[in-house]
């Protein structure tokens, strides 16, 4: 008898700057405050996660918004998020 492998796949909060004291970086995959992906004009962060984290679950946190991977990745291409290097 085989093993079936599930592949759990990460969830992706965006949330609001003043929130990142709020984060237990125990609960997701980034380790701290510094490791967080900021929107370029420093208001969201985004988080990653395969098991919502209890500080979401219980609404002391907030997410803006709550995207699969495909979703996050696109929001990561935006120009809130990326700004594309020139060549000066």
């Amino acid at each position: 008898m085989g093993w079936k492998v599930i592949k759990m796949e990460k969830t992706y909060a965006i949330c609001n700057i003043e929130d990142l004291e709020l984060i237990d970086f125990s609960q997701v995959s980034q380790t701290t405050d510094t490791t967080v992906r900021q929107s370029l004009n420093n208001q969201e962060f985004v988080l990653s996660y395969q098991v919502e984290p209890t500080f979401i679950n219980n609404g002391q946190v907030v997410p803006n918004s709550i995207l699969n991977h495909s979703d996050a990745k696109d929001l990561m291409k935006s120009p809130a998020w990326y700004e594309p290097e020139t060549d000066e």
